[in-house]
């Protein structure tokens, strides 16, 4: 997976991301997008998850000052205990 990196000013409104997994998920942090610090701040940005495997895979956004990245999330263990 590439990332894009912008180093001029730039004005970004919140949106909406699709990310298309090819492959098996691998747990993990991939970096979609730098920018100069500041342009993300308080910006919400949506998820759409394709995956071409078919298999099940949770993911999310996470924005930081300077960067969106994609967080593939484990799938975990669930333990019901009564």
């Amino acid at each position: 997976m590439d990332a894009i990196t912008i180093d001029r000013a730039l004005t970004l409104d919140a949106g909406q991301v699709t990310a298309t997994l090819k492959g098996e998920a691998k747990v993990g942090t991939y970096t979609l997008l730098t920018v100069p610090s500041g342009t993300l701040a308080g910006k919400k940005f949506g998820l759409t998850l394709v995956n071409e495997t078919g298999k099940n895979a949770s993911a999310k956004l996470v924005a930081s000052d300077t960067t969106l990245s994609l967080e593939i999330l484990s799938q975990g263990i669930v333990l019901i205990v009564r």
